[in-house]
């Protein structure tokens, strides 16, 4: 019984979140290896503010930037929430 519980939840816990399924992706028209993610916010435009008083437009780290091990997110996507899917009933 104990065996079976454990096995259950080491799969539950080895998949792998992605950035693609998370309700903050954005997802860049050039490619999706150059797309966003909506919490975390650009602060290094607060200089360009302060200078002319105008934000140039949203600027949003990159996902790889985010999941490294130095990111906000990380690793183990600590920010994740999977994104909400609409199913039509027929």
């Amino acid at each position: 019984m104990y065996l079976l519980l454990i096995s259950l939840i080491i799969c539950n816990s080895s998949k792998p979140k992605f950035c693609i399924n998370c309700k903050y992706y954005i997802k860049s028209y050039i490619d999706d290896k150059y797309s966003t993610c909506a919490l975390s916010r650009n602060t290094q435009l607060i200089g360009t503010y302060l200078v002319t008083g105008l934000y140039e437009r949203n600027e949003y780290m990159h996902c790889t930037t985010e999941r490294s091990d130095h990111g906000i997110c990380g690793v183990n996507a600590t920010r994740y929430k999977k994104k909400y899917v609409r199913k039509n009933k027929l």
